[in-house]
């Protein structure tokens, strides 16, 4: 998805996720972003080509040569980006060859099981790698289930995160898990304040610039703006 349209079919995005890369919610996304554009242009043809150039797009080529025939407008030099004249064509390939393996000669080849798992609420601003160590897991595994968590830690929302690990550890995770909160040190989300720096915020919780942006996996160069959330050690605050 485009950020844009991402947004429209209510994929959030910021610095700590990305619902588009989320296996779950794009899934179900483009499922709805499809069935919009057959119900608008009438048929699958145009509505995969929609996918690929964008409805307006689609609309104005329609318009301009007046005719709604996908395959018509695939033959007018300069109506269709080349991209989407050949995008079509290899969703239907793909369709016909693997509906018909032998034929084509791929009847040894082993289709992939799907990954299945199960969600675990976890408490927001929770490293993956905490919650690896609590499933008996790896963190990079978790990673691959979670695409979506862009700094390898669950958001700092104000509710829990729903992380996908494997089925079956569930259960004894979440159990894991509170044991070893008790120990992680504590922490807290912060809203950044207009025209606030990184140094200023690590100044006022008494903490090292370099353990905020380990905490907030921060890319270098990455510049602050207001509103932005942050992950900030939790103080007293009497003593700030």
């Amino acid at each position: 998805f485009m950020p844009e349209t991402g947004r429209i079919y209510g994929l959030s995005q910021d610095r700590w996720s990305d619902a588009r890369m989320s296996l779950a919610a794009a899934t179900e996304a483009a499922a709805d972003f499809l069935a919009d554009l057959h119900r608008r242009f009438g048929s699958w043809d145009l509505a995969m080509a929609g996918y690929n150039m964008g409805y307006g797009g689609v609309l104005s080529v329609v318009r301009r040569y007046n005719t709604n025939d996908y395959w018509a407008l695939a033959k007018l030099e300069g109506s269709l980006p080349w991209e989407t004249t050949l995008y079509v064509p290899k969703i239907l390939a793909a369709a016909i060859v693997s509906r018909n393996l032998k034929t084509f000669g791929y009847q040894d080849v082993s289709v992939e099981p799907p990954i299945e798992g199960e969600d675990l609420p976890v408490a927001p601003g929770t490293a993956l790698s905490v919650v690896a160590t609590a499933c008996g897991v790896t963190t990079k595994e978790l990673e691959q289930r979670n695409p979506d968590l862009r700094a390898s830690r669950t958001p700092p929302t104000q509710e829990d995160w729903h992380v996908s690990v494997p089925v079956g550890k569930a259960a004894d995770c979440n159990q894991q898990l509170a044991k070893l909160r008790k120990d992680a040190p504590a922490t807290e989300r912060y809203v950044v304040r207009f025209g606030e720096s990184i140094e200023q915020i690590a100044e006022a919780r008494r903490v090292s610039v370099a353990k905020l942006v380990e905490l907030n996996a921060m890319a270098p160069g990455e510049v602050l703006r207001g509103g932005m959330t942050l992950l900030v050690p939790k103080v007293d605050v009497a003593t700030l």
